[in-house]
C-alpha cells in the first residue's frame, strides 16, 4: 500500500510540475530512484523529510545551483 502511494504521489508531482520548473534550481536534490528526483529543496531538512515518506531515496547538493551569485567585496 505504501508503494502504491508513494508511486502516485511522485507520478502527481512529475505530472503537474513542469519541465523547467524554476524550483529545480534550488540547493538540494532529492532521488527517489527508478530516474525519478526533485532538486527543489531549500534546505536538506526538506529533502530528507520528503524521502522519509517514500522510505527510500538519497539527498544530495544540487550539481547545477548557481549558488550565492552576489559579489564578494
Amino acid at each position: 500500500m505504501r508503494t502504491l502511494l508513494a508511486a502516485l504521489a511522485v507520478a502527481a508531482v512529475t505530472a503537474i510540475a513542469p519541465a523547467n520548473a524554476q524550483g529545480q534550481n534550488s540547493r538540494f536534490c532529492a532521488e527517489y530512484g527508478g530516474g525519478v528526483s526533485n532538486c527543489g529543496f531549500s534546505t536538506i531538512q526538506q529533502c530528507r523529510a520528503t524521502i522519509a515518506g517514500f522510505n527510500r531515496g538519497t539527498c544530495f547538493l544540487n550539481p547545477q545551483y548557481p549558488g550565492d551569485q552576489r559579489r564578494h567585496r
